[in-house]
């Protein structure tokens, strides 16, 4: 076999470390989701118990006031319109009910 095909060629742009190698940091959502007391599926069961229906969207924010809540998106069979309920991440209650 010839020598040319046994050693490796330089690549003429740089390559990306392995991601095992790269430091990562957490993200803002990350460091959200690690301060809220009830996880995501939790807040998507508490809302399925406050309206009837099929979730569609599941998200944690941060309220003006610094409060951490989880938007819950529910469709209602029948109706167009989708219901945003407000739960409490940290004490796992219902704030607003966007009915």
């Amino acid at each position: 076999m010839p020598d040319s095909l046994r050693t490796p060629t330089p690549v003429p742009y740089p390559v990306a470390s392995p991601p095992h190698q790269r430091l990562s940091r957490p993200t803002a959502l990350q460091l959200m989701a690690q301060e809220a007391a009830i996880s995501k599926a939790a807040a998507r069961e508490i809302a399925q118990r406050a309206a009837s229906g099929r979730v569609v969207f599941t998200e944690l924010c941060r309220a003006v006031d610094g409060r951490l809540l989880y938007v819950v998106l529910i469709a209602a069979p029948g109706r167009a319109a989708k219901r945003a309920i407000l739960v409490d991440a940290q004490t796992g209650a219902v704030v607003a009910d966007g009915a």
